[in-house]
């Protein structure tokens, strides 16, 4: 099935650490624990409609490394064309 909505714009991969406090100025701190996830502003607008029923494709630069690999897995798993994001 042809895409019903194209969307160019980012694709993310997010780390996040999270922490107790705000540091100071200069400070060093530890975070408690870590996280990650996928983000962007146009993948979350693309997975979103897909998500809706809509057909969809992604069109975006993505590195050619790992998160490449897993970022396009993600878009399988979640419906989304993923031919169009191009890795540099």
């Amino acid at each position: 099935m042809e895409p019903l909505v194209v969307v160019v714009g980012s694709c993310n991969y997010d780390q996040i650490v999270y922490v107790p406090d705000f540091p100071a100025a200069g400070a060093t701190i530890y975070g408690g624990s870590y996280a990650t996830g996928f983000g962007g502003k146009g993948a979350n607008q693309c997975v979103m409609a897909a998500k809706l029923g809509v057909a969809t494709a992604m069109v975006g630069a993505l590195g050619s490394d790992q998160i490449e690999r897993i970022t396009r897995e993600n878009f399988t798993a979640l419906g989304v064309d993923k031919q169009h994001p191009c890795a540099k």
